[in-house]
């Protein structure tokens, strides 16, 4: 079909199969040179001697639940040419080639594509040319939400070459390139582009031993964010990433990626990575398991574990090599595995410098299982440098030693640390194991024991590794964690006190939140004490204690609303000491029972000879059992046991004699139960006391 001059055409429910245009004749199966919508329309085995081998679309096109399977253009755009101002949904291209640009598609400008499927499509394949083995962009396009499988390039960009101007979301490529495709095994970046939530799973890079960049290969600038790399792989540099200009990568993920350098990243230019995760990653032959960094490289806020160079002779940096300038702030660097240098490489760079880096657990066959170096102008200060085997640092002579900023612990003297609050050959710095503490990446935690805690002075980041504000106590905390567990020590043993249970995660991590950003503990214990939950403890534990059985449902419900409305526990109590439950079966339906009982279950104690001689006496002259239990609820030997109850069992000690004093005659003034407990358990005494048990 041709459809030229300014003339739109309409195609539904259409199949064109196999259809050619020769010589230099655009569009094998259709040439549309004005508006264009094809809907539900399929394309099969059609072929251009030129450009677009189904569809050449000069001007606009709508394309939607379209399939393009086994086309072919001898130029740019196996299956469709898009001119200009292309929207595309709903599409599928599979199998589809051209012995140029694009396999699949080729944009010229201005295109989105939203929901489609790229399978299988190739560009120029076992040669050295051919870009974007699915879609080769021109200029400006966005693709979302599509997934890229099995396509390839003979030279750059498995899946996609991005010429200017590219926004990738949400998308997914998986198994993209090969070993004919050279650079970039599933998208080839060369001017702007910005990719969001996308997923790069198994693409490689695999010509000859030149592929760079197994998944991705930037050459302009790229931004990255919230973007997953999984075992994706290249014969030569950048396992999941190789960036030669600038890159920018937030929130991203690089996992079981591999090179001969930088397993996961290998960057030749500017390169900032914050609260980004590398692990698993490995360099196979040379250097970099995690990261090789060979220009100007920032690294924040992100955790560089388990990665590896593995091979015994030149196998630097486990987690980090690096040949030029460097600076790791705010970073865990912890459980990978070298020849040399199990955590950091570093040679006779520029300038290094760490600031609040947790190194630890970092494992290497020569000296320099945390870190090795080569330079007299690299300093590390505020860091932790512990548990590396065989030792924290190393260096190639005593000039080239790791330099010290001040602050750091080294829980041996390898590293030789001797500046203004240096704390070297320390015991332990009590790091916990890695894990999820909150943010972005895990960490490491440290307890409020740890040396580490308030001992970095005050120059530290604003916040840590996670985002959690400096300082939360006396200073800074040494390492990329700061301790914020007294918070939660406090909130979880709040709920255990107050409500007889386990805090929900969502409501520790609002208080604590809460609690950071200046709300006081008293907020938190006075809602806890006064609200319908505790009341509802507070109903059960009585009548478990008083009537040795669980409350009737009608009975929480009714006490709970009296309570909430202004009734005492102390009235709750009276209740069910007077009731004539209690008098019946804990008192076998006597008086000097029920007082046996009574004096047992409220005082702890036998009743003595005096106080049963003057209640008999008492209740045969016409006092009530009621007015009985109310004497004993409310005397000042019951609030003192009450008083001291609390004070064991909040604050682990007993009661002193005026705080005793001063509690008992604010029970007998009037004071709740309900505001006391919120007093004693916002106390700094009782949050000092939960620290530590």
């Amino acid at each position: 079909m041709y459809a030229g001059g300014n003339t739109g055409v309409l195609l539904a429910h259409d199949v064109f199969n196999q259809n050619q245009s020769t010589g230099s004749g655009y569009g094998g199966g259709l040439y549309a040179y004005g508006y264009a919508t094809i809907t539900q329309t399929s394309f099969t085995g059609n072929s251009s001697a030129s450009l677009g081998g189904a569809v050449y679309a000069y001007y606009e096109s709508l394309l939607d639940l379209d399939t393009f399977t086994n086309n072919t253009a001898t130029g740019d755009g196996g299956a469709f040419y898009a001119g200009e101002n292309t929207s595309m949904t709903n599409t599928v291209f599979t199998g589809n080639s051209s012995q140029s640009d694009g396999g699949g598609v080729y944009n010229d400008y201005a295109g989105f594509y939203s929901n489609d499927v790229f399978a299988g499509n190739w560009a120029m394949p076992s040669a050295a040319s051919g870009y974007g083995g699915a879609i080769y962009n021109s200029e400006l396009i966005t693709v979302q939400n599509t997934p890229f499988t099995l396509n390839q390039a003979g030279h750059e960009g498995g899946a996609i070459y991005n010429s200017e101007g590219a926004t990738l979301l949400n998308d997914t490529f998986n198994s993209n390139g090969g070993n004919d495709t050279e650079y970039g095994g599933a998208v080839y970046n060369n001017y702007l582009g910005h990719i969001v939530g996308t997923s790069f799973a198994g693409n490689g890079a695999g010509y000859s031993t030149s592929g760079e960049g197994g998944a991705l290969y930037n050459s302009d600038y790229l931004t990255l964010q919230a973007t997953t790399f999984a075992n994706n792989s290249t014969s030569n540099e950048g396992g999941a990433l190789i960036n030669s200009d600038y890159t920018t990568s937030t929130g991203s993920t690089y996992t079981g990626n591999s090179a001969p350098y930088g397993g996961g990243v290998y960057t030749s230019d500017i390169y900032d990575g914050n609260g980004d995760s590398f692990t698993g990653n490995v360099a196979t032959t040379w250097e970099g398991g995690a990261v090789y960094n060979d220009s100007d490289a920032n690294i924040e806020n992100s955790v560089i574990a388990g990665n590896s160079a593995n091979d015994a002779t030149h196998g630097n940096g486990g987690g980090i090599f690096n040949s030029s300038e460097l600076a790791l702030v705010n970073d865990t660097i912890a459980g990978n595995f070298a020849h040399q240098g199990g955590g950091v490489w570093n040679d006779n760079s520029n300038t290094v410098s760490g600031t609040n880096l947790t190194v630890a657990n970092n494992h290497s066959v020569l000296p320099g299982g945390g870190w090795w170096n080569q330079n007299t102008l690299d300093s590390v200060q505020g860091s932790i440098f512990s548990g590396n085997v065989p030792d924290q640092c190393a260096n190639d002579g005593g000039t080239d030693a790791l330099g010290s900023g001040g602050h750091n612990l080294d829980t041996g003297a390898t590293c030789a640390f001797s500046q203004p609050g240096d704390i070297s050959n320390a015991l332990t710095a009590q790091l916990g194991p890695l894990a999820n503490n909150g943010g972005l990446t895990w960490t490491m935690a440290i307890p409020a024991t740890s040396l580490a805690n308030n001992a970095d002075g005050g120059s530290c980041p604003s916040t840590d590794q996670r985002g959690v504000a400096r300082p939360l106590g006396a200073g800074c905390d040494i390492g990329a964690y700061e301790f914020d567990g007294a918070n939660k020590r406090v909130i979880s043993r709040l709920y255990l006190d107050a409500l007889s249970r386990n805090v929900d995660a969502g409501a520790l991590a609002g208080w604590d939140a809460s609690l950071r950003s200046g709300t006081p503990v008293s907020a938190l214990a006075s809602l806890a004490a006064h609200s319908a939950e505790h009341s509802a403890v507070v109903v059960w534990t009585n009548y478990e204690r008083f009537l040795q059985r669980a409350p009737f449902p009608g009975d929480v419900s009714g006490w709970v609303n009296a309570l909430q409305h202004g009734a005492t526990d102390q009235s709750l109590q009276i209740a069910l000491l007077s009731s004539n439950e209690y008098f019946v079966n804990r008192g076998g339906n006597t008086f000097d029972g029920w007082l046996t009982a009574a004096y047992s279950d409220v005082l702890g104690r036998a009743v003595d000879g005096a106080a049963q001689t003057a209640s008999d006496n008492a209740h045969a002259h016409g006092v009530t059992v009621a007015q009985f239990a109310t004497a004993i609820i409310n005397s000042t030997e019951d609030y003192s046991r009450t008083v001291n109850t609390w004070y064991m069992t909040l604050l682990g000690r007993p009661v002193d004699a005026p705080s005793s004093v001063a509690w008992v005659n604010a029970l007998q003034h009037g004071v709740s139960y309900e505001s006391a407990l919120a007093a004693i358990t916002s106390s700094a005494e009782y949050f000092n006391w939960v620290q530590s048990h």
